[in-house]
């Protein structure tokens, strides 16, 4: 079992895209850490609701590649790599 629920996510996605407050203040309201709420809004701007489902993956070597590859490219940080690739975990991408 995930430890929150989707709805519990898409509540605080829709906090922060719906209010004035920063990811901290929704953060502080909801009782998580805002890095967890903005990597939740990143995830749900790239992928909709889908994305903040839980996910088992295995990446190959040649998804692999071609995420380091975009990040070369446009030069995106972990964290945007892994919103754009749709990532769990952004330290996996710093593993490879």
């Amino acid at each position: 079992m995930s430890r929150y629920s989707i709805s519990f996510k898409q509540s605080v996605v829709s906090a922060y895209a719906g209010g004035t407050d920063g990811f901290r203040a929704i953060g502080t309201r909801f009782g998580i850490d805002h890095s967890t709420v903005r990597k939740w809004v990143a995830i749900h701007a790239a992928h909709g609701l889908s994305g903040l489902e839980k996910k088992f993956s295995r990446y190959d070597a040649e998804f692999k590649l071609s995420v380091l590859h975009r990040i070369w490219e446009d030069g995106l940080s972990h964290r945007q790599a892994a919103a754009v690739f749709n990532i769990r975990n952004k330290s996996s991408i710093a593993d490879w």
